[in-house]
């Protein structure tokens, strides 16, 4: 039962009242309450007006618990094996630059620690596709179900252990407040006899590891024996039989020639040793995956993505509630209260302070952070003692001076000395000018996301005009035509199909990218890459509503302006080539189907629609509503090879559905 604001100021004044160290700690754990001077103020709700950061808890607490602290420390993950698979997924994703990059040896010491936004970028983004694929891949075969059961027995012996040792800890208090009343002799007589039951668990619980650990070494060495035996085994059958094939290929040379050679006594058949030994001299047979682990991490990734949308409605909130909610209920079944951390129950009030204070990034502290990181970066010379704040604040306007006037100079024709400069500058390491080149290059990262997410509509100013392909004027005009029947178009290289129709003019300019709503989307065709043109596009109806519009899923060729006035209003008009990719209808076994608030499609690899699909090729800009992120995933039992995408627009998913 949730506390009232008056509730929690009684118990803030009781905690006020207390008067021994003791007496707060055992108030603490009783009612996990203190006094705070924010209690002061009359207007203050102690309850609805306290927040829990979410990038903390969410990202940095439950993400991170997850992976790290039960998969990777838990061994459920292990080095070069399930990790190293994970590793090569993730080098297959394609995704736009601007959502930045998770390290190479991720959950390896050599990976280093992860900051909120790549914990964001796993859960949200790579988690949702890998995740299954991971366990797809790596999952035990349904003749090993005694692991599971192991695993699940191992939990009940955990629990049943945890719980055995909290009674015995109430007993043991309940008896000291006993002893306590009949005296200070009684009361040393029951702490001694507690001390010396514990010194004699602990005994007993270092016998148990040592005998387990005597047992596992004796059987390491014993099956590292038979590993031997075995080998030198075959290798004298190797000998044997090629002594044997030498003797008879001797024997063949006296022989007449039509005696026939006896046959060689078959080989034994190599029997592969079932044993794996990890680097560490571990035995590695017991797979940590449990089947039902990529449905209950999905969970908290719906959960996420749902949460970072720009607008939340009560219908978002109520489904991430009920997500996260069954994503902690699943994980104490799974892996037992072992993992449970103060965050897990910190989460299940996220929709309140969402409900409250709206979504999310409005309110964590991803800024500060990122911040904090910058200020963590600079050199300090050892100063202390009140100058610490000094240095901070000299060197952050140093290294800022230093980024404006190196792109100032930047700016300047690309053959002058003050230009050539600045390239040097920017091409120099960090080691070679300090953290100059650092900034500068964090300056430009921030000018160019600051510069796009002031803007709502904008192309690059880098642009060439030439002539359309005859397949972009011919698609151009039939989605004229399409859109304004009574204004019929044709390409000027083909016959009209109406006397009235007008030829279209096949120059146009083409641009780079445009900016849509601060998100840059590049045309592949014109900067040779894809990462940041494969996108989700919402396409109006023909009248132009909404009600009937279509969603395509595919890849920016071209963006184009054609100045031909055929609707004579005197304004260009702005257009998208695209290729949309091919839907693919097989089976699937991964579980992506329930979870519609991932966006996550699937699409025969390397494969279009072509040209007489019901989504139009040639669209409008507007039209282009977000990125996606795009790997190669195997599906089925056949392993099936198909595309997998990811929707990176952050709209609410009702909205859309709307």
């Amino acid at each position: 039962m949730e506390r009232t604001n008056l509730q929690q100021r009684e118990l803030g004044e009781q905690y006020r009242q207390l008067t021994t160290p003791t007496a707060c700690k055992n108030f603490v754990k009783d009612f996990a309450t203190r006094y705070t001077q924010l209690s002061r103020l009359p207007y203050f709700d102690l309850v609805n007006q306290v927040v829990i950061d979410p990038m903390h808890n969410l990202f940095l607490g439950l993400v991170k618990t997850h992976f790290y602290n039960i998969w990777v420390q838990g061994k459920v993950l292990r080095p070069n094996h399930e990790l190293t698979a994970f590793h090569d997924m993730l080098a297959n994703f394609t995704l736009p630059s601007a959502c930045g990059k998770l390290p190479k040896d991720i959950g390896m010491p050599s990976g280093g620690s992860l900051t909120a936004d790549q914990w964001l970028l796993l859960s949200t983004v790579y988690g949702p596709i890998v995740i299954p694929q991971l366990w797809s891949a790596c999952l035990p075969s349904a003749d090993s179900d005694h692991i599971l059961q192991d695993r699940v027995a191992q939990i009940e012996r955990l629990e049943t252990e945890k719980a055995r040792q909290a009674e015995k800890k109430l007993a043991d208090r309940r008896a000291l407040d006993a002893a306590k009343k009949q005296g200070k002799e009684a009361y040393a007589l029951e702490r001694a006899r507690i001390a010396k039951e514990k010194e004699s668990e602990a005994a007993e619980r270092n016998d148990a590891r040592l005998k387990a650990a005597a047992t596992k070494q004796a059987e390491k060495a014993r099956l590292a024996a038979e590993k031997k035996a075995e080998k030198a085994r075959l290798s004298a059958e190797k000998k044997a039989a090629k002594h044997r094939k030498k003797a008879t290929n001797d024997a063949m040379e006296v022989l007449p020639s039509d005696t026939p050679p006896e046959p060689l006594p078959s080989a034994a058949p190599e029997v592969p040793h079932m044993t794996d030994v990890g680097d560490d001299g571990e035995e590695e047979l017991k797979f940590g995956l449990h089947p039902d682990d990529p449905a209950n991490f999905l969970k908290l990734s719906g959960a996420l993505r749902i949460l970072m949308q720009h607008t939340l409605l009560d219908a978002d909130i109520d489904s991430a509630d009920t997500l996260i909610r069954q994503y902690v209920t699943e994980l104490l079944k799974l892996y037992g209260s072992n993992v449970i951390k103060p965050n897990h129950h910190y989460a299940t009030h996220i929709a309140t302070f969402a409900r409250n204070f709206g979504p999310l990034h409005d309110f964590w502290t991803f800024l500060s952070e990122r911040l904090n990181k910058v200020l963590k970066s600079f050199k300090t010379n050892n100063h202390g003692d009140g100058e610490l704040e000094t240095t901070f604040f000299s060197e952050f306007h140093r290294m800022c001076e230093s980024s404006r006037l190196t792109y100032a100079l930047l700016q300047m024709p690309k053959e002058s000395l003050p230009c050539e400069v600045a390239e040097n500058m920017l091409k120099a390491s960090s080691e070679e000018r300090g953290t100059v080149a650092a900034l500068a290059a964090l300056s430009k990262e921030l000018d160019e996301v600051d510069a796009d997410a002031g803007q709502t509509y904008a192309l690059s100013p880098r642009r060439q005009k030439t002539s359309m392909t005859l397949e972009t004027c011919r698609l151009l005009a039939k989605a004229l035509c399409f859109r304004s029947p009574l204004t019929p178009v044709h390409c000027r290289s083909d016959r009209p199909v109406v006397p009235h129709s007008i030829p279209l003019d096949r120059k146009a300019t083409f641009f780079d990218y445009v900016v849509i709503k601060g998100k840059r989307f590049y045309a592949s065709r014109t900067v040779g890459y894809n990462s940041s043109s494969l996108v989700h596009a919402v396409i109006p109806d023909s009248h132009g509503h909404g009600e009937g519009s279509r969603n395509g899923y595919g890849e920016v060729l071209e963006i184009f302006q054609l100045d031909q006035d055929i609707h004579f209003v005197g304004q260009s008009m702005w257009f998208a080539r695209m290729r949309w990719f091919k839907p693919w209808h097989g089976e699937s076994s991964v579980c992506w189907e329930d979870f519609a608030s991932l966006s996550v499609h699937l699409w025969e690899l390397e494969e279009y629609q072509g040209s007489d699909t019901q989504i139009p090729t040639i669209i409008d800009l507007d039209c282009i509503h977000g990125h996606l992120a795009r790997t190669t995933v195997s599906i089925g039992a056949d392993q099936v090879k198909v595309w997998a995408t990811i929707n990176l627009a952050k709209e609410s998913f009702y909205s859309l559905c709307a």
